[in-house]
């Protein structure tokens, strides 16, 4: 939300949140609100004919690390088996264990995309 805490409407008040920035408090996603990302992911993938998935197994923002106020691996978790779930057999999914902001991570990024970008480079 971007006017704080008081912003925070009625239906996601009582959610973990954490105050970003001047007058931006970001909110936990719950298993339902994640449950419709993965779907909506997994429609769109669908469509595509050169994609993949890279997940970052611990943590999907700043908030959402080991220490973090948001964060929730058991969450986190059942977001990645939905997303696996929706999936077509045409998306690869590789799971990194490292966080988002990990050099590591968008090491696998770019590894990726160089991977889909030359199919001679095997995953």
């Amino acid at each position: 939300t971007n006017n704080g805490p008081d912003g925070i409407p009625d239906r996601l008040r009582g959610r973990p949140w954490t105050q970003h920035g001047p007058g931006i408090v970001l909110v936990r996603t719950d298993r339902r609100d994640l449950g419709l990302v993965a779907s909506f992911l997994g429609k769109q993938l669908a469509e595509s004919t050169c994609a993949a998935v890279v997940i970052p197994r611990r943590g999907f923002s700043d908030a959402d690390k080991q220490s973090g106020p948001l964060y929730d691996p058991e969450v986190d978790q059942e977001f990645v088996d939905r997303l696996r779930a929706v999936l077509p057999a045409s998306t690869p999914m590789r799971e990194v264990d490292h966080h988002i902001n990990d050099p590591e991570f968008g090491e696998a990024v770019i590894a990726e995309f160089q991977r889909l970008s030359d199919p001679k480079i095997e995953p």
